[in-house]
């Protein structure tokens, strides 16, 4: 039997805003300081969607999109495991704002989901 899925969350970070955003890496991804930082500089450089917290509820990534409005743009909600340049071979639910992988449509609408 699978695990209920949870989510990861990515977003763009916007150029002068480090310290809040190194927070936010440290906490929801687990990343270390030079390992956020060095993560943040590359997702900088290339103006580019970064990791901004891992393997998250639904509700948990509700509420870091919702802190994350500060210093980061466009923030995407997908199921974990995935990342923006899969986009095409996942499903968007407007609904939830939210991509997945599912053959059954929206693991939130489903209610497959933690």
């Amino acid at each position: 039997m699978e695990d209920p899925i949870r989510f990861d969350v990515w977003a763009v970070p916007r150029g002068s805003m480090k310290e809040p955003q190194l927070a936010i890496l440290m906490q929801w991804v687990g990343y270390p300081r030079v390992s956020a930082l060095k993560a943040l500089v590359k997702a900088l450089a290339g103006s580019r969607p970064m990791l901004i917290g891992r393997s998250l509820t639904f509700q948990s990534a509700g509420e870091l999109r919702a802190i994350a409005e500060g210093c980061f743009d466009s923030s995407q909600l997908l199921q974990e495991f995935y990342e923006p340049a899969d986009l095409e071979c996942l499903t968007y639910c407007a609904k939830h704002d939210a991509y997945s992988a599912g053959i059954h449509g929206c693991h939130v609408c489903s209610g497959f989901y933690q």
